[in-house]
């Protein structure tokens, strides 16, 4: 279980969250050489499109939709994991909204089955240090806006998750030919895994797993689609001992993996039926 600690800094949590999710790279500061705004990539089409090549990653007969589902997935991963901790054990709200939002893109690799990967390392940079909570402690605190309550606030992580995301699915849309829709269901997928991982980490899988659900099901919101949930699971446990209860995310979209040469659909994929699902992450669990 993480040591929690209670503050309500947006910079306090993301040096907390450093210390325990390194990856990707999250910080509060000004808008910086070598920074863009995540509004300002959206509208630069050479480099939008050179990020999603990147996507690749050196293999070889991936399709062009396919490397959106990539793109928008990993980034999405990206935006959850960089809001994700300050909300589910601060109860505060950062401004992910893409005009205040900063991303840098850097060259980088590693070395993988005897190969060097090369990639596009993304850091992520609030660029406003103030916050919503629904918390009444935090009513006077600097730089926290109050909201009426928690209903509020997931009404508004939801609104802000859409205004960093439709102009770059909008985008990448045109580029590809990826309809939105899928696009949107890939982010519901990703923030869903994202706040399963927190809870998981945390000991604190069902308040994870109900906000992620009243954040990402807000009626009316393209974030919402009926296939995304949660669900657990008798998988088996360690050698020599019983079978352990786990929670996983089914997703409501598809990244196209079973696509490229030699993929195969993914586990908890929409596409999956739930007995062929079940079977292979029992299997999953057994070689872990």
């Amino acid at each position: 279980m993480l040591d929690v600690p209670q503050n309500h800094r947006l910079a306090h949590w993301l040096q907390w969250q450093a210390a325990h999710w390194p990856r990707p790279l999250v910080t509060l500061g000004a808008l910086e050489d070598g920074w863009q705004t995540v509004d300002a990539l959206t509208r630069e089409e050479p480099a939008l499109d050179r990020l999603l090549v990147a996507q690749a990653m050196g293999r070889s007969g991936i399709d062009r939709r396919t490397l959106a589902a990539y793109l928008i997935a990993r980034h999405s991963y990206c935006v959850a994991f960089a809001f994700g901790p300050a909300y589910l054990h601060g109860g505060i709200l950062a401004d992910v909204s893409d005009r205040s939002m900063a991303i840098r893109l850097t060259p980088d690799s590693f070395e993988a089955d005897g190969r060097r990967i090369e990639y596009t390392a993304v850091s992520l940079r609030f660029l406003k240090s103030g916050v919503l909570s629904d918390d009444p402690v935090l009513e006077s605190r600097d730089g926290v806006m109050q909201v009426d309550d928690r209903a509020a606030l997931r009404r508004m992580a939801c609104q802000r998750l859409e205004a960093h995301f439709s102009p770059l699915i909008d985008a990448i849309g045109e580029m590809t030919g990826l309809p939105a829709a899928a696009q949107w269901r890939l982010v519901s997928d990703s923030v869903a895994a994202v706040f399963l991982d927190i809870g998981q980490r945390a000991d604190a899988v069902d308040a994870a797993c109900t906000e992620a659900t009243a954040i990402l099901k807000q009626p009316g919101s393209p974030l919402a689609n009926p296939q995304m949930h949660f669900f657990d699971l008798d998988v088996p446990g360690s050698p020599g001992n019983a079978s352990v209860k786990r929670r996983y995310r089914s997703r409501g979209g598809c990244c196209r993996y079973y696509k490229t040469d030699g993929g195969s659909l993914c586990a908890t994929c929409v596409l999956q039926k739930p007995e062929a699902r079940d079977e292979l992450l029992r299997a999953q669990a057994a070689s872990s």
